[in-house]
């Protein structure tokens, strides 16, 4: 009685985290998304994950209370966008797109959904238990290992260019292949020689276009 109530502590500054669009209707929301980790986990002290002990307590609720609803519907986003750009199955990169638009929608954060015991990360329309599985891992650690593993599969131009409005994962892969695009200057200099009109899906106004968005993502 009497004890005053402490605000989790922000995260640390300092961690430039690359950019993913997160489409809902026709309006790009741009979100932050973490390349390894979502954003380091938040403790007294500036603890890390690791060092974190197993199960619930006190330094779990801080942990929780760090990884946002949105980082989590930005990871999943992040995560359709690199099975699309691999040309995964499509009911897949759909299921994540999904789930991140539920997330993205909730009033109620997923850290305090999973504490209550009458309730589950199951319960919301299109979280079945792998996700659910992959929510709590972000929860408990700030880290998806697929994501992980996506990403190092994929080359590191294609973050770059993704951040590019108007160009999602069809659209830079095209660039890739066709191309060779390995730069955001690779972009430029093959729209200003009109190269990338050429590549089929594409012509002279989204060539503009991708002339025009480049400042935004250098």
């Amino acid at each position: 009685p009497g004890r005053a109530l402490v605000r989790p502590p922000r995260p640390s500054p300092g961690f430039l985290l690359p950019r993913a669009i997160l489409r809902i209707g026709s309006l790009p929301i741009w979100l932050r998304v973490l390349s390894n980790t979502l954003r380091p986990p938040c403790r007294p002290g500036g603890a890390s994950a690791e060092r974190l002990p197993p199960g619930p307590g006190p330094d779990r609720i801080i942990l929780e209370h760090c990884v946002t609803n949105a980082d989590i519907a930005a990871a999943f986003e992040h995560v359709a966008d690199l099975l699309e750009y691999q040309a995964d199955n499509a009911f897949r990169v759909r299921a994540y797109r999904n789930a991140a638009r539920t997330i993205e929608g909730m009033v109620e954060s997923l850290a305090s959904v999973r504490t209550d015991p009458e309730r589950s990360l199951t319960d919301f329309d299109g979280i079945g238990t792998d996700l659910a599985g992959k929510i709590s891992s972000l929860l408990d650690s700030g880290r998806l290992p697929l994501l992980e593993e996506l990403e190092r599969q994929v080359p590191a131009v294609v973050f770059d260019l993704m951040r590019v409005p108007g160009l999602g994962p069809k659209k830079v892969k095209a660039l890739v292949e066709a191309l060779g695009i390995d730069s955001l200057a690779a972009l430029e200099e093959a729209c200003r020689e009109g190269r990338v009109r050429g590549i089929k899906g594409f012509g002279p106004k989204t060539e503009a276009t991708i002339l025009e968005n480049l400042a935004f993502a250098q």
